[in-house]
């Protein structure tokens, strides 16, 4: 209550709360009695506080404020984890995307395509495929991966509207130039194919699918000196299997005869042609890699005898000179190949070549094959 300023009571009220002076009067004129003797004690047995029940001692427990103590050098470690991991978990937090059904629902429409594509069953695929670009469809992937359903249920419109979409939102995107190059080559555009063949290989120099079918659209298109750059790079890439063999013959029968298949064992290789410096004694570097490949090969497939023939015409001395040097160096790069394993031969005659309807010489040639081992080799002299 504020002092400055004072209450007065209504009337009625006055008339109530005043004391009367008769009754004080009396209060004062009543005889003194003595207290009881037991009073204080019967006081204190009020005031003493009563046993709280089970429940209520749990809630006085928890409710009570606690202290810690503990020694600062014994728990740093620990507590340096705890904010490193509370800090973690809220950076985490802070910074992971919110959890989206829409998202996942075509994640999982993407993923079901694809597995879809792989057991062979484009409809079923183009149903989860479609379903996945129509719930996101910002996404170059499920473009690309619906244009390759439209390609396994043999729809090449939609196939290629699809790449096309692909590359309108990631104009980089390199299987989309891929596929759309081989779309373009299923339809006999070669122009077109070999431009997106281009694009790939600007950005992926050794893709196999891009050289090996840039190369046939460059045949197509009559361009035969890009079209045999290309074989070769190819090769350059690719020296097993059957697209280098197929690769070889491209290039022989355009009379690029660089190349030459080598059988080890089971596998056949396409190398290049042993080729000699001016000396005419002396290896070339890419000569001595071929080599060394061709001598690992060799340790690794037993029960084989490597055989190298020399040709040079009219001059037999040299042909002997060369095959003793491949000899050596093989050897030389091999150091745990038995010599026994590796036999030359040599003549002075010309290497003749078959290339489509005529038959090719060469003035000096290397051939190099594989025969079985006999049981019982014999000692060899060179």
């Amino acid at each position: 209550m504020n002092p400055s300023k004072t209450h007065k009571l209504p009337p009625d009220r006055q008339a109530v709360d005043a004391p009367d002076e008769r009754l004080l009067q009396g209060i004062r004129s009543l005889p003194d009695i003595p207290a009881p003797a037991d009073l204080a004690t019967r006081i204190m047995g009020q005031l003493r506080p009563r046993q709280p029940n089970r429940t209520q001692r749990v809630l006085r427990f928890l409710s009570r404020p606690r202290t810690l103590t503990f020694t600062p050098v014994k728990w740093a470690p620990a507590l340096v984890c705890l904010l490193i991991l509370t800090v973690g978990l809220w950076v985490g937090r802070e910074t992971s995307p919110p959890w989206n059904p829409l998202l996942q629902e075509a994640e999982f429409n993407y993923v079901t395509g694809r597995n879809f594509l792989a057991r062979n069953n484009p409809d079923q695929a183009l149903f989860h495929l479609r379903r996945a670009v129509e719930q996101v469809p910002d996404k170059a992937d499920y473009h690309f991966w619906l244009g390759v359903a439209y390609w396994a249920g043999q729809d090449p419109r939609n196939e290629e509207t699809s790449y096309q979409k692909a590359l309108q939102l990631d104009p980089e995107f390199v299987p989309a130039h891929l596929y759309l190059g081989h779309h373009y080559l299923e339809q006999g555009d070669w122009q077109r194919a070999l431009d997106r063949y281009h694009r790939v290989l600007a950005r992926v120099p050794d893709q196999k699918e891009a050289l090996f079918n840039a190369a046939l659209a460059l045949q197509h298109l009559g361009r035969v000196r890009e079209e045999n750059r290309m074989w070769t790079a190819y090769l350059q890439h690719n020296s097993s299997g059957t697209l280098a063999l197929q690769a070889l013959n491209h290039l022989t029968a355009n009379g690029d005869l660089g190349f030459q298949s080598v059988t080890l064992g089971d596998r056949l290789r396409v190398a290049p042609r042993i080729g000699f410096e001016k000396d005419p004694a002396q290896l070339t570097p890419a000569s001595l890699a071929v080599l060394s490949d061709i001598g690992r090969d060799l340790a690794m497939t037993d029960g084989y005898i490597l055989h190298i023939v020399v040709y040079v015409q009219n001059d037999r001395a040299l042909a002997e000179q060369r095959a003793k040097t491949i000899k050596k160096q093989i050897l030389d790069l091999n150091p745990g190949l038995s010599p026994h394993r590796v036999r030359v031969s040599w003549f002075d005659l010309g290497s003749t070549i078959q290339v489509k309807d005529q038959t090719l010489t060469l003035p000096a040639d290397v051939r190099i094959f594989t025969q079985k081992q006999p049981d019982h080799p014999k000692e060899e002299i060179l």
